[in-house]
């Protein structure tokens, strides 16, 4: 009869309550002109509580992470353009509890970065595995970051390209950034690309001592993201920033306004 069996099925709402905490400790083992070794540790744990009295009964996931790694370094080294150079590996373990995939494992990671002689420009690239986890489960993720940074005064153009692809650290941010399935939506089908993309350009308005910068942003990680808006940067390290955004997972619009001080 064309009519879509979807769009009869009830509309089920519930409250749902996120608690994230995380401690971590770093410190220098050694450090030569050559090398330099850090030794870390961190704690993090999230949980996530469906309210009852909705559609639901109560229903509450808990997450537990805690990691134990040796960061090898060397010093920034510089190239025959006058600019730097550095590369790291990471390797630690790493024990999860809680709901979700439980157990130990090893965690292999290394990276490049590169900082242009004006210190404006850096490019950096990492890789992450998770190896000898508990039954077939497996992580691994690839990151990189392109960023043009403004003048001093914060003036010009800035620009950030970050593509990603797999799981490249904590689920925790994205969980934010993205809400409750964007863990789900990647594993779904598999690991998906992600890119963070911004770019923006800094006027100066010296009658009011201070920065616009018109800016626009875009994320994608199944779906899309899409923001444009003016912050405002003054010498008294006040800064606010007006938005519009756009979901593509909820096609919805939202006008934000932000603002912050810096102590």
């Amino acid at each position: 009869n064309g009519n879509n069996d979807a769009d009869d099925m009830p509309t089920l709402s519930s409250d749902i309550n996120m608690t994230s905490y995380a401690l971590g400790v770093s410190g220098q083992l050694t450090s030569t002109e050559r090398l330099a070794v850090r030794l870390k540790s961190e704690y993090s744990a999230a949980i996530l509580k469906l309210e009852e009295g909705g559609d639901f009964d109560l229903l509450e996931v808990e997450a537990e992470r805690a990691r134990l790694a040796l960061e090898f370094g060397g010093h920034m080294r510089p190239t025959h353009g006058g600019g730097r150079f550095n590369r790291e590996m990471e390797l630690g373990g790493r024990y999860d509890s809680g709901s979700g995939q439980p157990g130990g494992g090893v965690e292999l990671g290394g990276g490049v970065r590169y900082h242009s002689p004006s210190g404006r420009f850096t490019a950096d690239g990492n890789a992450r595995f998770l190896i000898g986890h508990r039954g077939d489960y497996e992580e691994w993720g690839l990151h990189g970051t392109l960023r043009l940074q403004p003048g001093a005064d914060g003036q010009g153009l800035s620009f950030q390209l970050s593509p990603g692809y797999g799981d490249t650290g904590s689920g925790i941010h994205r969980l934010w950034q993205s809400g409750l399935t964007a863990t789900q939506t990647d594993r779904a089908d598999g690991y998906t690309m992600r890119v963070d993309a911004k770019m923006g350009y800094g006027l100066s308005l010296r009658a009011a001592n201070g920065v616009l910068t018109p800016y626009s942003h875009m994320t994608y990680s199944g779906t899309s993201t899409y923001r444009m808006g003016l912050r405002w940067n003054s010498s008294s390290r006040f800064h606010w920033d007006l938005l519009s955004e756009q979901r593509d997972s909820d096609a919805r619009n939202r006008v934000l306004l932000k603002g912050g001080v810096k102590f």
